[in-house]
């Protein structure tokens, strides 16, 4: 099995709520309604336009406010992200979540057909940015597969070219001691200055450990 992950550069409520802000919005649960409507539990929190875009896509919502957070429950149409990973034998790993205006997905999935399955599907509606999958080894039990995702979700803050660049490093011995591969190796692979190289790494590096104390 696979743990599978979509990037979405979505245009509901979800994704529109965080676009620009630095607030965040976390999905619990998603389960099929009827005519292609959800049935959807979460909460969201910071300087969040929810309240204001809900109506988007909501026919149906209650918002409870709270000190830190607000949470809300209601009746929201699909674009067809629930019914792609039940109709490929997919299991959903919540919580999904937005923030910077994307939508991010996790799901369990048997074999990397699937994987090329869901993604095919998920295109004809949706504009996605990125995807992965990892796989689970044998023996790995509920509590590995939750480390696994969380460690898959804190990579989601990263931008592309600091994920890449920090790939670099780790995979060539950037990281290592005595260092086997420098800022000259990893500014000549990207054709990029050092200073900027390390600026990305930096980043990178600084998202990472932020989101561990966090």
């Amino acid at each position: 099995m696979y743990i599978m992950s979509v990037k979405l550069n979505g245009k509901c409520s979800f994704s529109g709520s965080t676009k620009n802000n630095d607030s965040k919005l976390i999905i619990s649960y998603v389960g099929p309604s009827s005519n292609g409507m959800n049935s959807v539990f979460g909460y969201f929190y910071g300087d969040n336009d929810f309240k204001s875009l809900y109506r988007n896509d909501f026919t149906k919502i209650n918002i409870m406010n709270g000190k830190n957070f607000n949470t809300f429950n209601g009746i929201k149409r699909g674009h067809s992200i629930m019914s792609t990973i039940f109709s490929n034998n997919a299991i959903p790993l919540f919580p999904f979540f937005s923030f910077n205006g994307h939508e991010n997905y996790f799901m369990l999935i048997y074999d990397k057909i699937s994987y090329d399955n869901i993604l095919d599907k998920i295109k004809n509606k949706n504009s996605i940015i990125s995807s992965e999958y990892i796989k689970i080894n044998s023996g790995e039990g509920i509590f590995d597969v939750t480390k696994r995702l969380y460690s898959i979700m804190k990579m989601y803050n990263i931008t592309e070219i600091e994920k890449r660049i920090l790939k670099e490093a780790i995979y060539n011995g950037y990281f290592e001691w005595p260092r086997n591969y420098n800022l000259d190796n990893i500014s000549k692979e990207f054709s990029l200055s050092k200073p900027t190289v390390l600026f990305h790494l930096r980043n990178a590096e600084r998202k990472i450990l932020t989101s561990m104390v966090e």
